[in-house]
């Protein structure tokens, strides 16, 4: 839903200046990903605390709905994540500040 959208969108951009995770086509699609999908990784644990707090203030219906699609969702990511340029198979350095 859409709360989710913009915490998604917002905690992207403050950790990635150039995060997008909804062009598929884009140069930055795979790398916005690992943000999410890249388990265990700092830039994950960024995103996931930053999200959390967010989430936490979105309705209960788009948070059982953002959950129920969560698992194919990485799954898709898991699936796919080689098939960008090698340099969109990982979180990059942020260009924007020059740190991981």
């Amino acid at each position: 839903g859409p709360c989710i959208a913009a915490c998604t969108d917002v905690t992207g951009k403050s950790l990635f200046c150039l995060y997008d995770d909804v062009d598929s086509n884009g140069p930055f699609f795979l790398t916005s990903l690992a943000y999410t999908f890249e388990h265990g990784t700092c830039n994950s644990r960024a995103f996931m605390t930053e999200f959390g707090m967010c989430f936490a203030s979105c309705p209960k219906k788009e948070q059982k709905a953002h959950s129920a699609s969560y698992v194919f969702k990485i799954q898709w990511y898991k699936d796919n994540r080689g098939n960008g340029p090698s340099w969109a198979k990982v979180p990059i350095t942020d260009p924007c500040v020059g740190s991981p």
